[in-house]
């Protein structure tokens, strides 16, 4: 207990300087809390000691272990966490660590990768309608087998590569795939066919994730990213709202640090029952391998708010006037400005936040082919280039 209780403490320190010069770089407003997730599922059966990716499918959870387990995915009873339904894949598992789903098809990601060194990295498909309700079954799943591009720049030291792979979700007509940097602690972000054959994955874009991402579950309805990892044996979950993979610009995030959970390893996560999040973690020298529970609908009122969730607008152009509608909520003063392409200050309009929209008539004089409009308030901002096609 005594030794237990220092780690604990440590690692509570680590966290609390980590939180002071993390996300530094970050391109995207971001919050960070702590959070002590309940155990849903106290202990998963021993069967699944070393579980790593999580969904929730037709009343179940599914999960699989990782290497050297066997070729199985197993449907587990998402109150007690007892082994219902097992599908046996003929295949093998060198390394397997997440799963994902679409409408018609589960994936199952063999891309552990902590040497580096890998080249039969894949992502095995299985049909939904070849699950039976209940009953355990044998299917051959379909391969979608892949080779990073940047194999020239992996680092062959164990645990030091950063084109390990932990998580993977389904987007749109995409399998979108994030990697576990041991070297950089960043993620990069990749995406893949969904059908089967032999890729290279397309790089996406990157960003600091502060740690080493381990799973991933995207909630399409409501464009929430979730994601799982740990770094310095504390786990972390980021929910990233408004996700997309053009840029980062148009997230807003939630960092939790699970900081009472140290020393749990944290594998997998998924959007389930009630919109709630479940994270599963393999067994330790100090947790079974167990689900946490995450309030997700109280988590994401938590979610930092950008300029476009303040400000409403409209505008029109009427020979040479230009007019403007504009709305806000939540701040009480803001700004309507409209700028020259170099940024100079045309017209400058100051605002009650009324709750109701306003509206501004400027007489345009400039012989700019370019405006720019900025409404700005409190720490909050959007922009707006105004269509020339418009302008005299």
């Amino acid at each position: 207990m005594f030794r237990l209780y220092n780690l604990t403490l440590v690692l509570s320190l680590l966290v609390s300087f980590q939180l002071m010069a993390q996300n530094e770089d970050m391109s995207f407003p971001v919050r960070t809390q702590y959070y002590n997730p309940p155990i849903h599922i106290r202990k998963l059966p021993s069967t699944l000691s070393e579980t790593s990716g999580l969904i929730y499918y037709n009343g179940l959870f599914w999960t699989h272990n990782d290497s050297g387990g066997e070729p199985e995915i197993y449907g587990i009873d998402t109150l007690k966490g007892k082994i219902v339904q097992t599908i046996h894949l003929n295949a093998t598992n060198k390394d397997w660590e997440d799963i994902a789903q679409d409408d018609d098809y589960i994936f199952i990601g063999d891309f552990g990768n902590n040497m580096g060194t890998r080249n039969d990295l894949c992502i095995y498909r299985i049909e939904k309608k070849q699950i039976p309700l209940q009953g355990d079954v044998s299917l051959t799943p379909e391969v979608i087998r892949f080779k990073w591009d940047k194999s020239a720049e992996m680092s062959f030291s164990n645990r030091k590569t950063n084109f390990d792979c932990e998580a993977m979700f389904c987007l749109h007509d995409r399998l979108i795939l994030l990697t576990k940097n041991w070297g950089n602690q960043r993620t990069s972000i990749y995406s893949l066919p969904k059908v089967p054959g032999d890729y290279s994955p397309i790089f996406l874009l990157d960003f600091n994730a502060d740690g080493m991402i381990t799973g991933a579950d995207f909630l399409e309805i409501d464009e929430t990213l979730a994601l799982s990892g740990y770094k310095n044996y504390v786990p972390f979950v980021w929910l990233i709202k408004n996700f997309q993979t053009i840029d980062t610009k148009g997230w807003t995030a939630l960092r939790l640090e699970l900081d009472d959970r140290a020393a749990s390893q944290t594998e997998g996560i998924c959007f389930g029952p009630g919109k709630s999040l479940y994270l599963s973690s393999e067994a330790t020298a100090f947790y079974p391998a167990l689900i946490f529970k995450l309030d997700y609908p109280s988590l994401s009122s938590h979610l930092p708010l950008r300029g476009e969730d303040i400000f409403s607008y409209q505008y029109a152009f009427d020979n040479d006037q230009l007019r403007i509608m504009t709305s806000c909520k939540k701040i009480k003063n803001y700004k309507v400005q409209i700028l020259d392409n170099k940024g100079n200050l045309l017209k400058e309009w100051k605002m009650k936040c009324t709750g109701n929209a306003d509206i501004n008539v400027w007489s345009i004089q400039e012989s700019s082919k370019k405006l720019i409009l900025r409404i700005k308030g409190d720490k909050y901002e959007v922009t707006s280039v105004l269509d020339a096609d418009f302008l005299r």
